[in-house]
Formats: C-alpha cells, structure tokens, sequence
C-alpha cells in the first residue's frame, strides 16, 4: 500500500513542480481512494480511468496549485494507529496542514476523523 501512495505522491509533486496539467499512475483501490479524498478536498481537478491506469488532473488557480507540498508520513516499517488526543496535539502543531488519516471508514482528513471521534493511521500531510 505505502509502495504505491509514495509513488502517486511524489508525482503529484513533481507535476506541481514542472506545472504539467495531467499526468497517470497504476490504477488501484488505495490509489483510488487517495485520489478521490484529494479531490473531495481540492488538491486535484479530478481524474479518470483509463484501463489500467489513472489519468489525474492537476488544478491550477491563477497558475498556482493550492498546496505547497505532500508528505508521506507513514511507512511499512513504523506503522502505528494515533490516538485522539495526540492527533490534536498534531493538529496544533502543524496549523496550517491537513493531515490524511486511514481509517475503518477509508482515508478521512483530520477534520472528519473529530466529528466521526475515529482514530487510524495518518498517512500523509498536506502543506497548505
């Protein structure tokens, strides 16, 4: 799972970065999942499926993304549920970051995670 979200995350870092409109990666379920969330929150325009592959659209206001940079927290190697409590300590550390947290529920920004009072996995963090 972590092997394929890095690679869907560095390139929607390297499409910010080189300004290109669209670009695709392996079609999967988390994959999928991922994309559908960042869309939700306004990251991307949207994407589309094509066969085995994904064609995502970057979106671009005023010739600008509206993220700064996407991190991936978790890895195979340190994966560990956070609770409540500590994920609002997080929160107020990083202000200005939406952090994306795996869930029973699918992937849910920190926000939604409050409301719903479920805790998961934060998986990446999102750098406004």
């Amino acid at each position: 799972m972590y092997l394929r979200l890095s690679l869907l995350i560095s390139r929607i870092n390297l499409a910010k970065a080189q300004r290109i409109d669209s670009f695709k990666v392996m079609n999967t379920k988390v994959s999928v999942a991922f994309l559908n969330k960042l869309e939700k929150l306004g990251i991307i325009r949207g994407f589309e499926v094509e066969e085995d592959k994904l064609l995502v659209y970057m979106k671009y206001v005023e010739k600008r993304v509206p993220f700064i940079h996407i991190q991936l927290i978790c890895k195979s190697s340190r994966g560990s549920s956070i609770r409540m409590r500590k994920l609002l300590k997080v929160m107020d550390r990083y202000g200005s970051s939406i952090f994306i947290i795996s869930t029973g529920y699918g992937f849910l920004s920190h926000t939604e995670c409050i409301t719903l009072k479920c805790s998961g996995e934060i998986v990446a963090r999102i750098d406004l």
